[in-house]
């Protein structure tokens, strides 16, 4: 092959910058897809910890208050990114299972605040546990700068979602 010919070969096989981000892109996507199995599996193994009958999402709400305190069903809602309906209905659940109670709110006694029971605490502590003991099993190998790549890339993923969806 003549030196010319190579150049050119060279030339029409470079990838460009635009190309590797859309690569990039897709593997992303791909992974997110094996992410959502993962997590999916997570939570069906954490079901085990539940009272009968209670949905693993009303878990998440119970462990959203557990963390940051009471809240308005409706902020609820705004900060989980759930419908207020689908809130609504998990936090039945979660009344009925003694974990949250409604209190009038302490600022407005004509609204209603949501509030994890001690029965509610102890039940987040446990999942809490068993969640931190799967991760050190699974996380065992990884190295702290490993740990400290992948929390740090996805709070700027998380920061730059929630960014879009308050502008979108």
């Amino acid at each position: 092959m003549t030196e010319d010919l190579a150049e050119e070969v060279a030339v029409t096989t470079e990838v460009t910058p635009e190309a590797e981000k859309t690569s990039a892109q897709m593997e992303l996507n791909h992974e997110f897809m094996r992410y959502g199995r993962v997590i999916h599996l997570f939570r069906t193994r954490m079901s085990d910890l539940l009272p009968a009958g209670l949905d693993p999402a009303a878990a998440q709400l119970l462990a959203w208050l557990v963390k940051q305190g009471p809240s308005r069903q409706g902020e609820l809602a705004e900060c989980t990114f759930l419908d207020p309906s689908t809130v609504s209905r998990r936090i039945s659940q979660l009344v009925q299972k003694g974990l949250v109670v409604r209190q009038a709110d302490p600022i407005d006694g004509r609204a209603v605040q949501l509030v994890p029971t001690e029965h509610g605490r102890e039940l987040f502590s446990a999942i809490r546990r068993h969640r931190e003991q799967v991760m050190q099993e699974v996380l065992a190998h990884w190295s702290s700068g490993d740990l400290t790549a992948l929390s740090g890339l996805l709070r700027k993923f998380n920061d730059d979602f929630e960014t879009y969806r308050s502008t979108s």
